[in-house]
């Protein structure tokens, strides 16, 4: 699958589109055989793959229809299978719709959702639902609320079997992580910051130390979490590390754990820039300057808006539109301002539209901290190349960008 390569590149929308086409591809085999068989196993890969990928682009409607359609191909009777033992394998799928709501804040979809019925044969998705109802609570306000569904995570985990897998993850594990998770958005909501901090980088270790597998087996990064809460409380130089490492800009990670051009961290890392104050010493160097200008006369060919959720209402969102041209790089210079960007970071906002792709490590490389050769493939393919592979001649790198 290409897409392996896309996510790991930073390509997400590759991945995205890779994976719908997929997706029609198997269809074609489910109509034939139907669902009852080995290789909806496969079938849901591709589903898993695309509903990751669009999460990472900020894309609500595709992620929540790829979990749609991998909840309704996984029938509880391919799961009450003994041998092979199927609910060991797929059960850990259905519940992969609630790490969409969390991730796009869909607070009042998430606490409207019922509790399976047989919840021994849905062990995996009790306890995730648990979980997701626990930071929906915890988010809106009502924090015994909150901590009685931690209370009834803590106590579906342990019934969640040791042979229950997401590919090469146990879901114990990943439990473990959502059980860190929870207890650090609580603890942040009560006030106990350092609490919730450090609940939050155990959390944080537990997820970059998963066995490698493609889509990772936390579905969101901890560290996006941690870096928005950072930079809520003007812990800007902590948030600003959160970031990097995620963004792949330094070597604090293995290269598996980097999230190359994703929205989430490009936003936040981009406040920080601001909010440290960095484009006055930028502006004052001609050489960057240009790199800039050129990257924005591209990127205005590939921008897209992004605009607030705001169905959250008691959240206080901010209800401003703004115009984020795709560069990154350019992120700083061109996009106003959020008014509140901690909060567009805790709780996302909805993408309308995305292009094929982002320049990785734009910013830094305007610092002069990364050489060319270091610029992902990606970068390559978007500033030194049009979308038919034709070399562009005002690129700012020339051929020291391609590998």
């Amino acid at each position: 699958m290409p897409s392996h390569i896309d996510v790991l590149c930073g390509d997400y929308r590759g991945a995205m589109v890779t994976n719908s086409r997929a997706i029609l591809a198997d269809s074609k085999y489910l109509e034939q055989e139907g669902p009852l068989n080995f290789y909806t196993l496969y079938r849901c890969h591709n589903y898993h793959f695309k509903l990751y990928s669009a999460m990472f682009l900020g894309q609500y409607q595709p992620a929540l229809e790829a979990a749609d359609q991998l909840m309704s191909t996984i029938r509880e009777e391919l799961l009450r299978v003994e041998q092979p033992p199927m609910a060991d394998w797929l059960e850990g799928f259905v519940s992969m719709k609630v790490h969409v709501q969390i991730r796009f804040g869909k607070w009042q979809d998430i606490l409207a959702t019922p509790l399976p019925n047989d919840q021994a044969l849905y062990c995996v998705t009790t306890a995730m639902l648990h979980y997701a109802r626990g930071v929906a609570h915890a988010a809106t306000g009502y924090i015994a609320a909150a901590e009685a569904e931690q209370r009834l995570l803590l106590e579906a985990w342990t019934r969640v079997p040791d042979t229950r897998y997401l590919f090469n993850n146990k879901c114990t594990d990943i439990l473990a992580v959502a059980a860190g998770m929870l207890s650090g958005e609580i603890e942040y909501r009560k006030g106990n910051y350092d609490d919730a901090f450090a609940h939050l980088r155990q959390a944080l270790s537990l997820d970059d130390n998963l066995p490698y597998d493609e889509p990772w087996g936390w579905m969101q990064p901890v560290r996006h979490a941690l870096g928005a809460l950072l930079l809520e409380q003007g812990r800007v130089e902590e948030a600003l590390q959160a970031y990097r490492a995620d963004l792949g800009l330094d070597n604090t990670l293995s290269r598996a754990s980097w999230h190359l051009d994703n929205v989430w961290s490009l936003h936040g890392y981009a406040e920080c820039l601001r909010r440290l104050d960095w484009m006055p010493k930028l502006r004052n160097r001609p050489a960057p300057l240009r790199l800039v200008n050129s990257i924005q006369h591209r990127a205005q060919e590939r921008a897209f808006i992004i605009q607030d959720n705001s169905s959250l209402g008691s959240l206080r969102h901010q209800s401003d539109a703004f115009l984020v041209p795709l560069a990154f790089f350019a992120i700083v210079n061109v996009m106003a301002p959020c008014k509140d960007a901690c909060r567009h970071l805790r709780h996302p906002p909805a993408i309308a539209a995305y292009p094929t792709g982002c320049a990785r490590n734009g910013f830094e490389r305007l610092r002069g901290h990364l050489r060319p050769a270091r610029l992902s493939s990606l970068t390559a393919s978007h500033l030194v190349a049009d979308r038919r592979g034709n070399p562009l001649k005002s690129s700012p790198f020339g051929s020291a960008c391609r590998r």
